[in-house]
């Protein structure tokens, strides 16, 4: 439950990440590879900029975000940009951003992956992917923007060298050994490999006639010298087709003009299932598991057949990946879809037959909502979690692994069972019931006595301590719901006095009548604490504030419970029924407690010379977010599904 939280949480900040991503639709895909094994797919791109308009997005830009915005979209005005916009006019006739117009339908993109290469050989496996997007230009034009483009990027780099030059005479100048010897280190590493090739001057173009439109390729003229990537594009039906790598734009290009679905995506089982699954979307994003899994399978069974697969282990590799039911994945899938006041966010994972792996997932029901939860978490969720069904499906699966794994996870139990007296089946997760929840919230930055801003942890804390406590303190509860609590405290303070015996692993301390156990020695604001409180199973880490507020609602009802709100209770009346699992997010309150985090970690790359800087001073510590998410988890016998609404509160 937990990890499925945390996904949903991901997701929530995601989705509100793509917020400008809307789109309108087209068939696209149809130009696109069936071997294609990811893909996306934006329906309109004009939408990019209408975005702009949506309640959300205007929310966003109202507030401490939107200023950063405009600082950062001016900032992006200096006479070297405006140098560069020039230079591109000068050859296409066209601002940057009105050749970006011209591509104002769908954009879709297929990438390939050279699976049995890559597994062999991965340094020299090298993926190549097809962009078709509707173009409203013709094939002159495109050869302007790339030239375009060619002069922009060399205008760069030569600025860039100019910019390294100039460093390096300074270096120089005020005798840096040190930086010296760091360059000419540089230099060595960098002579072993060749170099990339200069565009268009080191390349040869060919062009070849399909169906009547030119079809023009870019490869390198000398590869033993130089190592550059193969290009070639072609403008045909008011589409732009680009294929970078090793791809068969030919092919594409016959299916636009011909209006073909043969050997494209969209004719593939797996394309039909995820777009017919997706229901409405903007932007959609695909993988084809059965395809790739397969390929991944088929690799290793031929390693394996010429002996080049040793894992050491007594296990045979393909034994494990079909035990986990690898070979059972079809599709998997993620799709935004931007209505007139919220954005839905919908992912999903499809087999032929439950694997294996997700049979542990054990959820038979929507639980019980937390109505005690309060009403600052940053997070509630619930469901449902037969773990001693779990138990029983984790035999199954170590015994189609291997019979020597299932007889040893079975030789463990008897020994535990021998050395502690408990049955951890019978014992334990069998008194363990179905209902589960998780609360979760951030302590206020005023109570955090001991906080430093990320720029003092660097100077006193190597860089991931730093990155771990840049962050506000976040508390966490999970709720287990008991069969027998009685019975489970038996069993639990036997394996304690088993373990430890003798020993005082607890410090008690009372509550409301309750008896809180805190780990002696947790780690500062991580206090780790467990209690048991009726018929539930309470673990906490964190501040114990939180774990108060909650004992405190558990006994008295809130006036007004969080999840009991009527904009709360409305959003999830606006997802489907026959859910496993939900969850609330205070959105607001997830970026900023991600804030800190970023900033500690932008902070290590700034020299004290770069735009960073500025970005960090712009970069505000809080923000004003009033959203929410929703979601709800689904199970069946063909698929995961997640759905997400994110919403403005009211």
């Amino acid at each position: 439950m937990p990890l499925f939280s945390r996904f949903r949480a991901a997701a929530s900040i995601l989705t509100l990440t793509l917020l400008p991503l809307a789109a309108q639709a087209d068939d696209l895909a149809r130009v696109l590879p069936e071997d294609a094994l990811f893909f996306g797919e934006a329906r309109s791109l004009a939408k990019l900029r209408e975005s702009a308009e949506h309640p959300l997005a205007k929310k966003i830009r109202s507030g401490e975000l939107g200023k950063l915005i405009d600082k950062l979209t001016a900032a992006s005005d200096t006479p070297e940009n405006r140098k560069y916009d020039a230079l591109f006019k000068e050859e296409t006739g066209l601002s940057m951003e009105e050749a970006l117009a011209k591509f104002a339908g769908g954009v879709a993109a297929g990438l390939e992956v050279p699976v049995e290469k890559l597994m062999a050989d991965p340094e020299s496996a090298r993926p190549g992917g097809l962009i078709v997007a509707d173009f409203s230009g013709d094939e002159a034009l495109f050869k302007k923007i790339l030239s375009g483009v060619r002069k922009v990027a060399t205008a760069k780099a030569e600025a860039a060298k100019a910019e390294k030059e100039k460093a390096a005479a300074e270096a120089k100048k005020n005798n840096d050994d040190d930086d010296e010897d760091e360059d000419e280190d540089d230099d060595d590493d960098s002579s072993k490999d060749k170099p990339q090739a200069k565009w268009p001057e080191e390349y040869e173009e060919s062009v070849t006639e399909v169906d009547g439109v030119s079809v023009h390729g870019w490869k390198v003229k000398d590869e033993e010298k130089t190592s550059g990537v193969k290009i070639s594009w072609a403008v045909a039906g008011g589409r732009l087709i680009l294929g970078i790598g090793d791809v068969d734009t030919k092919d594409a290009v016959h299916r636009q003009v011909k209006d073909s679905t043969e050997g494209s995506l969209a004719a593939t089982a797996a394309y039909k299932e995820i777009d017919s699954a997706a229901g409405d979307w903007d932007v959609l994003a695909g993988a084809n598991l059965e395809r790739g899994l397969g390929l991944v399978q088929e690799s290793m069974r031929k390693q394996i057949e010429k002996g080049e697969l040793n894992t050491g282990m007594p296990v045979n590799p393909l034994q494990i990946w079909n035990g986990l039911g690898m070979d059972q994945f079809r599709t998997a899938f993620m799709a935004w879809d931007l209505q007139h006041e919220v954005l839905d966010f919908h992912a999903a994972v499809s087999y032929e037959r439950k694997p294996a792996i997700l049979k542990l997932y054990t959820a038979n029901g929507p639980g019980e909502p937390p109505l005690f939860a309060p009403s600052d978490a940053m997070q509630v969720s619930w469901g449902t979690f037969d773990w001693g069904k779990m138990f029983e499906q984790l035999k199954e699966l170590a015994a189609a692994i291997s019979p020597v794994a299932g007889g040893g996870l079975e030789m463990g139990m008897n020994t535990l069972k021998s050395k502690i007296g408990v049955d951890l089946h019978k014992d334990v997760l069998a008194h363990m019931g179905d209902n589960l929840w998780t609360v979760a919230k951030t302590l206020p930055a005023e109570k955090d006595a001991n906080a430093k801003s990320a720029k003092e942890k660097k100077q006193d804390e190597d860089e991931d301590e730093a990155l771990d406590n840049a962050g506000p303190k976040e508390s966490q509860l999970i709720g287990i719901a008991l069969r027998d609590s009685k019975a489970f405290e038996l069993s639990v303070k036997s394996i304690l006095n088993a373990v430890a015996p003798g020993t005082a692993i607890f410090n008690d301390r009372e509550y409301m009548g309750n008896t809180i156990r805190e780990v002696k020695d947790s780690p500062p604001g991580q206090r780790i604490a467990w209690l048991i409180k009726g018929d539930t199973l309470i673990l906490s880490v964190g501040e114990p504030d939180l774990l108060e507020k909650v004992l405190a609602g558990m006994d008295k009802k809130p006036a007004t419970p969080l999840l009991e709100e009527d904009f709360v209770k409305s959003a999830f009346a606006s997802l489907p029924d026959g859910h496993v699992a939900s969850s609330y997010y205070d959105t607001g309150k997830m970026v900023n407690a991600l804030l800190p985090t970023v900033k500690a970690f932008l902070e290590n790359f700034d020299d004290g010379e770069s735009p960073l800087g500025e970005l960090l001073e712009s970069l505000p510590d809080q923000v004003d977010l009033p959203f929410f998410a929703v979601d709800r988890s689904y199970v069946s016998d063909k698929s995961v599904d997640v759905r997400l609404r994110l919403f403005q509160k009211p």
